[in-house]
């Protein structure tokens, strides 16, 4: 159950951007990488080959989290998910105008599973999100979605946040508010918050015995087994939070991207300035 955790309140930087992948560890994803102008890993288990978190070198970011559906379905959409996060970063329509564009071209979005998207441009600041699974489309740090200097959400709606979206935004607002940081500093600091756990959860332990409650409360989800299926899959399968990562927008426009892998315990750094 992947987070997003943002916040534009620490001095020297428009936006400073905290995220988890919770997914499937034997999923064929392909690590954070610039393809045609965006800086994005790339999901290859849907011929889409989308993303779940990008930004352009010009300056447009884009997190994608699924919602978390009642129904129980387990079959997937006709469409990926992920297509629409790289089809926003490499569109040169504003924000509002693309939205229009793509739903006009994705049937209003009836074939893809639910889906929340925050996007926007980073030199206007102006930064949205919106869901197919409610109407609208709203603009992020607002006071109306929880305040005007962090904003958090994860595989529920925006207007029903789960525990671990409050906690993190808490401890987002405890750690980094009105702070001062170097840049390593910076990035540790919100790696940290980022792997904020719930004590009762343990790595190893059944994918069953959490879904439903403990792991809405957990900002990292250890890794699991998959115990949901019957008969069980014939290759044993885990999930948990596969990958964070933190994005560092400067005042001045200098991006850091920096990637964590958590089953290599490995970190990928990328920095560029914006266009």
């Amino acid at each position: 159950m992947c987070i997003l955790l943002c916040t534009r309140d620490v001095p020297g930087y428009k936006l400073v951007v905290g995220s988890n992948r919770d997914e499937y560890f034997e999923r064929p994803t392909v690590p954070a990488q610039w393809l045609d102008q965006v800086l994005m890993p790339v999901d290859m288990a849907r011929r889409e080959h989308g993303t779940w978190i990008g930004i352009s070198s010009k300056g447009r970011i884009a997190i994608l989290l699924n919602v978390r559906e009642k129904s129980g379905k387990t079959e997937a959409g006709v469409i990926s998910r992920g297509k629409i996060t790289a089809d926003f970063l490499r569109s040169e329509l504003s924000p509002l105008l693309w939205v229009k564009d793509i739903r006009r071209r994705c049937n209003d979005f009836r074939d893809m599973d639910g889906f929340s998207l925050v996007f926007g441009e980073l030199k206007t600041g102006e930064i949205y999100t919106m869901s197919n699974r409610r109407h609208g489309v709203d603009m992020v740090f607002n006071d109306r979605l929880g305040g005007a200097a962090v904003f958090g959400l994860s595989n529920s709606l925006i207007d029903a946040p789960w525990p671990k979206v409050l906690h993190g935004m808490k401890m987002m607002e405890e750690t980094t508010a009105g702070r001062k940081f170097s840049e390593e500093d910076l990035i540790a600091s919100v790696f940290s918050v980022m792997s904020d756990r719930n004590p009762e959860i343990h790595e190893g332990e059944g994918m069953s015995k959490h879904m439903d409650l403990t792991i809405r409360e957990t900002v990292f989800v250890p890794r699991l087994v998959n115990d949901l299926m019957d008969p069980p899959p014939q290759d044993k399968q885990t999930y948990g939070t596969r990958t964070q990562t933190v994005i560092l927008v400067h005042d001045d426009g200098h991006v850091v991207y920096v990637e964590r892998n958590v089953a290599l315990d490995s970190v990928t750094k990328f920095s560029f300035i914006l266009e």
